[in-house]
């Protein structure tokens, strides 16, 4: 029993430390907010988001949504790190991605950059009035 105790209390403290480093933040921006947005936390730093829209390839008739941006992580050990973005419209969702770095990681004291897009129809960043976005990782 004695030999569990420590054990025990050592778990806990992990846990609280994971808990202590977690960030999790939701954000309702006008475009303009979007793009001049600069989030700094425990090291890691988020900025440089884009929104555009471009000819789909592959989907006839169809458009892209592109989201970009960029991460620098300047801690001694890598974080994760994920960003879910919805694009509405006056009443409506438009469009919405899931955008994060390779593996969702960002390694340590190096910068890296995130893009992920979705199809839409052509025209619908356009009508994009506010973003929704929720940055989720343990920095």
């Amino acid at each position: 029993m004695k030999k569990i105790i420590p054990i025990f209390v050592a778990a806990i403290m992990l846990c609280m430390s994971v808990a202590a480093n977690a960030f999790d933040k939701t954000y309702y921006l006008t475009l303009d907010e979007f793009e001049s947005l600069q989030i700094n936390q425990g090291g890691v730093t988020i900025n440089n988001f884009s929104l555009g829209e471009a000819r789909a390839y592959m989907g006839k008739g169809l458009a892209n949504v592109s989201v970009s941006f960029s991460i620098k992580n300047k801690n001694s050990k890598p974080n994760v790190l994920n960003i879910m973005l919805v694009g509405m419209g006056d009443k409506d969702i438009i469009w919405a991605v899931d955008a994060a770095p390779l593996m969702s990681i960002i390694a340590e004291n190096k910068t890296d950059n995130a893009t992920s897009d979705s199809y839409v129809l052509p025209g619908d960043v356009k009508k994009t009035k506010r973003i929704w976005m929720r940055v989720v990782g343990d920095f």
